[in-house]
């Protein structure tokens, strides 16, 4: 990020890995150093993935840690839509029902303000309310959760086993693609400490 050397090396992980996310590395690294966010990779490692802490909660302790060393930080973090869930409580029947990045991070660290948006891309407006919705709008479409959302359908909860919940007791807000966007189907959580300094935190 420093020398803009070898961005097109960097190893990503086969689900996210897309011209537009190697993009998205490119303009972070053009902006000006005085203003440029600062990279944090939060993945567990491949190593540890039979260990007994989960992806979810090694993220969590990671993002912790940001704020351990810094109160004031501000961090974008850069997931898959299941991680960034309020709430993640999966049916009885599923094996080892791990719970999100989210949920972790609020045990961890109560007095955070944390933001979960999740992206729709290419849901089948079947099976999701925001899509049949807001199709006919070009670009993309940023909504705020409440209780106004009650009863909607979520395209990206429809396929996990998770227990039934409304929209908005998952998410605090979520951004339709009417078209491919930038990452296809990543996710994201604002956090703040106190307003000073900007970081950004991605995982793979």
């Amino acid at each position: 990020m420093k020398t803009g050397a070898g961005l097109s090396d960097i190893d990503i992980h086969s689900q996210i890995d897309c011209p537009e996310y190697r993009n998205l590395v490119k303009v972070l690294r053009d902006l000006d150093p005085n203003e440029r966010p600062t990279p944090v990779a939060l993945a567990l490692p491949e190593s540890k993935y039979s260990g007994e802490i989960s992806r979810d909660e090694w993220m969590a302790r990671s993002i912790a840690g940001v704020f351990e060393s810094n109160s004031n930080a501000k961090i974008l973090v850069v997931v898959g839509n299941n991680h960034v869930l309020k709430k993640l409580e999966w049916q009885d029947h599923v094996p080892n029902p791990n719970r999100s990045i989210r949920q972790y991070l609020t045990e961890r660290r109560s007095n955070l303000r944390i933001f979960s948006i999740g992206q729709i891309i290419g849901e089948s407006i079947d099976d999701c309310d925001f899509r049949e919705r807001f199709s006919d709008y070009e670009g993309a479409v940023a909504v705020d959760l409440d209780e106004r959302f009650t009863g909607w359908k979520l395209g990206i909860t429809q396929s996990v086993e998770i227990k039934k919940a409304e929209v908005w007791e998952l998410l605090d807000g979520v951004i339709l693609e009417t078209c491919l966007g930038i990452i296809d189907k990543i996710s994201c959580m604002i956090l703040r400490g106190k307003p000073w300094r900007d970081s950004f935190a991605k995982s793979y």
